[in-house]
């Protein structure tokens, strides 16, 4: 599986994207991994090959934090990943815990797929999380 590489001091919201603001995160977070909500309240890195709850994302980082610290996650709209894209591409959350993969790269291994966002150009995306993931059978 490819995943994107991140350039942590690149990953940023666009003008008008709909963030959520200061929840806690629950472990260390890098700019640019996708979050969900564990049964604590708290933000962690999602992964599609885990629980059905692991792969429900709630947004992806904007900024890197310890447990227990403020992170903000973009939901929807203009992003700059951080990461060289394919223009038109469709990205989504990989089986990796935290990254992100061109959703054609998504293997049998992974248990659901989420679709995160697709690429406009090579380095910015529209970002359109589903909230509910798709099982792979």
């Amino acid at each position: 599986m490819a995943n994107l590489s991140i350039t942590v001091g690149s990953v940023l919201a666009g003008s008008g994207a709909r963030v959520l603001r200061r929840r806690t995160a629950g472990s260390g977070i890098t700019q640019g991994q996708p979050l969900y909500k564990n049964a604590s309240g708290l933000y962690i890195p999602a992964t599609a090959g885990g629980t059905s709850v692991e792969s429900v994302v709630a947004g992806i980082s904007l900024n890197a934090c310890s447990a227990g610290q403020p992170v903000d996650l973009i939901r929807a709209g203009l992003f700059t990943p951080g990461a060289t894209l394919a223009t038109g591409v469709q990205y989504a959350l990989s089986q990796t815990t935290g990254l992100i993969c061109p959703i054609a790269d998504i293997v049998t291994s992974s248990k659901f797929v989420v679709p995160l966002f697709q690429a406009i150009t090579t380095t910015t995306a529209q970002v359109n999380i589903i909230a509910n993931a798709v099982a792979l059978a």
